[in-house]
């Protein structure tokens, strides 16, 4: 099966795409091609990455608490892909889970807010 290039100027993208034959127009396996990333490769400095999130998940509910006075941090949960049930088109695939209190800004009356938030960690690794 012949596809089409994927290379070009947004119209002549569109104009290939509206005018390709069906037997040519294999939209989705083109997109699979752009939303997806390759594999990781498996070196030493990703596995410090990773041992490093898990430090830093068992440590961060105190170091939020004790350094500012709007937001604590609950119940951090590990988890694989998240969907949003209202909007199935809608994923992600954080590093952890956690419930996030939010009080109210200084000298403002309200309740405090719970939000469900992802937690994304990134480490810095130095190389020697």
């Amino acid at each position: 099966q012949k596809q089409l290039p994927i290379t070009g100027s947004k119209p002549a993208l569109i104009n290939r795409i509206l005018h390709a034959p069906p037997d040519q127009l294999d939209i989705r396996q083109e997109l699979m091609k752009t939303w997806f990333l390759k594999p990781l490769k498996n070196n030493s400095n990703f596995k410090i990455g990773l041992l490093n999130e898990d430090r830093i998940a068992e440590n961060i509910c105190q170091f939020v608490n004790d350094n500012n006075t709007r937001y604590c941090i609950h119940d951090i949960s590990e988890c694989g892909l998240v969907s949003n049930k209202d909007h199935g088109h809608l994923h992600t695939s954080a590093d952890r889970l956690c419930w996030l209190n939010i009080k109210p800004s200084t000298g403002t009356a309200g309740p405090i807010q719970k939000e469900f938030a992802p937690i994304e960690m990134k480490t810095v690794i130095q190389s020697t």
